[in-house]
């Protein structure tokens, strides 16, 4: 429920403050695994490919994202209920 809801969140927000195009969103496969990557130009890139792909992501992340109380929590909520 969470991941969802902050899935529906970020579009909205992102909407607002980019102008996001996708090409090529024809050619990524609906089901099997994939692995996407990022080139990072943006720390909002994690929150971009959350918000544009139609089906559940399993992120990478550094521990260092885990050190801050917030963002620990955050983390963690979208973790918990979405392991495999």
């Amino acid at each position: 429920m969470f991941y969802t809801s902050m899935k529906w969140i970020s579009k909205i927000i992102l909407c607002f403050i980019f102008r996001i195009e996708v090409i090529g969103i024809k050619n990524f496969p609906k089901t099997g695994p994939v692995i996407v990557a990022a080139n990072h130009t943006s720390n909002y890139d994690p929150v971009i490919l959350f918000s544009i792909f139609n089906r559940k992501i399993h992120f990478l992340a550094k521990k260092e994202l885990f050190q801050r109380r917030i963002a620990n929590w955050f983390f963690q909520k979208l973790l918990l209920k979405n392991r495999w």
